[in-house]
């Protein structure tokens, strides 16, 4: 299996919490770039995307939004860089 697809574990600090999470390579890959492209921290996208869950459920949420935001930038769903249903505090 390709290292893109392995999973992989990171400790990111979450508002002052520490979570780990398991996430496929690909998907931190492309948590990074949402980052970069919205101009916040990791570690801050997760808080307002994830809140409160920990464990597989943040990683479903995360692999959600990721999925949803790439939809957004393919047009496939009204542009944003969350989405619509969540008010995360992001641009």
């Amino acid at each position: 299996m390709s290292a893109q697809f392995e999973e992989q574990e990171r400790y990111v600090d979450m508002d002052g919490r520490t979570a780990c999470v398991s996430l496929e390579g690909e998907s931190w890959d492309c948590l990074d770039e949402i980052a970069t492209r919205c101009d916040v921290a990791l570690g801050w996208l997760l808080t307002h995307v994830g809140g409160d869950a920990d464990g597989d459920d943040l990683s479903g949420l995360l692999r959600v939004f990721v999925l949803t935001f790439y939809q957004n930038r393919a047009g496939l769903l009204p542009t944003s860089c969350h989405p619509p249903s969540v008010d995360n505090g992001l641009p």
